[in-house]
């Protein structure tokens, strides 16, 4: 699982620059400019989560489980929060950021608005997800938030194939397959953590 998750990181945008292909050539280049923004706002949830995964990782290996509970609670709400005011403000300035971006008014136009909808839709739900998952992550188990990678770009790929081919919503077709990626990434997750296996796994002394 390990190639196939370091392999499906980059494959996502290749993808979809092949599925935006045969629309204008504006198109692709907008979407340059929606990724790049959107690359650079995955630091902040991303970084979120790593942090809430030191602690509980501290905490779990404790075994100081209420704690831990009590922690990944708190970290969830506020990043939620967080990603969601970011988020906001991303999506207002999605005209000039793209326009940064392209360097073009024309293709700023015709990036801003899934860019808006892609950031302030997707980053509250990478928010989310990211410190849900981090009691599992602190808990050793890697192979979990592997599957998750895989199976959210799965997701995202075929929702942006779905949208971008079969529905003919454009670059709109990025902001929905992602949001489906990430919806579901997010539901399984919270599943798992509720399921508590986490605070059963077993830890390996270093």
């Amino acid at each position: 699982p390990e190639f196939v998750f370091l392999v499906l990181q980059i494959a996502p945008e290749p993808v979809t620059i092949a599925l935006l292909a045969p629309s204008r050539t504006e198109t692709v280049a907008a979407f340059r400019a929606l990724s790049l923004v959107s690359d650079i706002t995955w630091s902040l949830p991303g970084s979120l989560g790593d942090a809430s995964e030191v602690v509980l990782g501290q905490r779990i290996g404790a075994r100081d489980y209420a704690g831990a509970k009590a922690f990944q609670r708190a970290a969830t709400r506020i990043a939620v929060l967080v990603c969601l005011a970011v988020g906001a403000l991303v999506a207002a300035l999605a005209w000039p950021l793209a326009a940064i971006c392209t360097l073009s008014p024309k293709l700023a136009s015709l990036a801003a608005a899934p860019l808006a909808a892609h950031v302030g839709i997707t980053l509250p739900l990478k928010g989310y997800s990211m410190t849900a998952l981090s009691p599992i992550r602190g808990a050793g188990d890697t192979r979990f938030v592997m599957v998750m990678g895989i199976l959210t770009t799965l997701v995202a790929v075929a929702g942006i194939a779905t949208g971008i081919r079969l529905l003919h919503l454009g670059l709109w077709g990025v902001p929905f397959g992602w949001t489906a990626g990430w919806v579901v990434r997010a539901t399984i997750t919270t599943l798992r953590l509720n399921g508590g296996d986490w605070e059963r796994r077993r830890l390996v002394p270093s």
